[in-house]
């Protein structure tokens, strides 16, 4: 057997083995300490899917090997491999969660980072201003269009600032919305902001976000008087934006409306 064969077998081998067992040992416990319901029956379908793909492990561990892997680092080899199978792992879980919901209820999206751009940031340089590559951020757009009659909301932080976004259909209409809330720590970059925190108000029967409070902390008044002393700054309905309701369609009118320098809405 060649250094090579050996080599490659080695690799295979070590990393089917490790992510079989650690993924099965995670569902397992999770399970486990799961009590009977809809959020078990959900993860119980979503281990089904995961282990589907583990059964695809030795046809992506053939792909790569056949890359001339000595011609490569072992590092840019193990990224390239664990970055496949873990996006394939994850576009599932998504998918397959949107996809038992439809049948059962009403959801939220809840993440870290969100899609699409850093409006401060645009035209620093060339693709510096978005957190996803192209083809995730098309990924999981097509995933909120397909389920947009579903998705309640969707709430991501990251940017360190407060905006929101509106997804659109194919067609042009406004079908979903995210909120981009600030953060409670500063960032001193090109720009710095107060400690900030959201309160959302929702409807416990539908799910629907009626409101939410946005506070801040005086960070300069906090140290003078020794203590945290959280003020509301503005409530989404009213004050400031004045919206009839949280929907992307009124999301959109509000965003056409920065466009407009009359309208006196802004004049605060």
């Amino acid at each position: 057997m060649s250094r090579r064969h050996s080599l490659e077998e080695f690799l295979k081998q070590s990393l089917e083995n490790f992510l079989k067992e650690s993924l099965k040992n995670f569902l397992e416990e999770i399970l486990g300490k799961l009590p009977g319901g809809v959020f078990r029956d959900l993860l119980e379908e979503i281990s089904k899917e995961f282990l589907g793909v583990l059964g695809e492990l030795p046809v992506l561990m053939e792909e790569f090997t056949k890359q001339k892997l000595l011609e490569k680092s072992l590092e840019e080899f193990l990224k390239q491999y664990l970055e496949k199978f873990l996006n394939k792992c994850l576009k599932q879980f998504l998918k397959v969660s949107l996809k038992e919901f439809v049948k059962k209820s009403q959801v939220y999206i809840v993440g870290h980072i969100p899609p699409g751009s850093d409006e401060r940031h645009i035209g620093h340089m060339p693709y510096g201003h978005t957190s996803f590559t192209e083809k995730n951020n098309l990924r999981y757009l097509r995933l909120v269009k397909k389920y947009s009659e579903i998705i309640q909301g969707q709430f991501f932080g990251h940017l360190h600032s407060d905006s929101f976004r509106v997804v659109y259909s194919d067609s042009g209409k406004p079908i979903s919305w995210m909120m981009i809330a600030p953060s409670i720590t500063p960032r001193k970059m090109s720009e710095s902001n107060n400690p900030a925190m959201r309160l959302y108000k929702f409807d416990t029967d539908t799910g629907q976000v009626l409101d939410y409070t946005q506070y801040y902390l005086d960070l300069e008044q906090a140290n003078q008087l020794g203590e945290a002393v959280w003020q509301p700054e503005y409530n989404l309905t009213t004050y400031y934006y004045g919206l009839g309701e949280v929907s992307s369609v009124a999301l959109h009118n509000l965003a056409d409306r920065f466009t407009n320098a009359d309208d006196t809405q802004f004049a605060k």
